[in-house]
């Protein structure tokens, strides 16, 4: 009989997540707030920064130099803690001079008379992305917002291969063990557990 009554809570709980109404997307007040608060980090690290928002019907975020760029659906249909956490990411790109450090490696390589290899390419551009998912996370931990990164990576990527690296980006899943790895260790160095 306790077997039963285990199994139907299971089902019940699983039907109670699989029928949970869909997430609230951020409000235009709560979309500026998160803007806002990601140019005010970079006034903290005295780093210049902008955030736009595009018409995209892509859930894209990308930075040049240091302007941020969002898609209106992104913006638009990510809860407010997973926008922060996208555009925390990006924050990340630009605290790490990620387009500064790219724009110097190919100019190295060129001035050796050579040319980057696809594979030298898609290892670059993957550790700039593990280095500002770390950024990222430590920006959220120390400024106590909800890690809310990994849910947003896994939306994006909602109906593709998470498994799959390209050359732009690691793979989803991989990324997002990553994040949370990062995280309990950001949680066990200041709490001891």
């Amino acid at each position: 009989m306790k077997l039963i009554y285990r199994l139907l809570s299971i089902i019940f709980l699983i039907g109670s997540i699989l029928w949970l109404p869909p997430t609230k997307a951020a409000t235009i007040s709560e979309q500026a707030q998160v803007i806002d608060e990601v140019i005010s980090l970079c006034n903290y690290y005295n780093t210049y920064c902008s955030v736009r928002i595009v018409d995209d019907f892509r859930n894209v975020a990308y930075t040049k130099n240091n302007d941020i760029t969002i898609s209106n659906t992104l913006a638009n249909n990510f809860p407010k803690d997973e926008l922060r956490g996208i555009l925390y990411h990006e924050l990340g790109h630009v605290l790490n001079q990620h387009s500064q450090k790219g724009q110097a490696i190919m100019n190295q390589i060129q001035t050796m008379g050579k040319s980057i290899t696809p594979l030298e390419a898609k290892q670059i551009r993957h550790r700039f992305e593990y280095e500002a998912d770390a950024k990222a996370t430590q920006l959220l931990y120390e400024n106590k917002k909800p890690q809310s990164l990994s849910k947003a990576l896994m939306r994006i990527s909602k109906g593709r291969d998470r498994n799959k690296d390209t050359i732009s980006h690691p793979s989803t899943n991989q990324r997002v063990r990553n994040i949370n790895k990062y995280y309990l260790m950001l949680r066990k160095n200041a709490y001891g557990y």
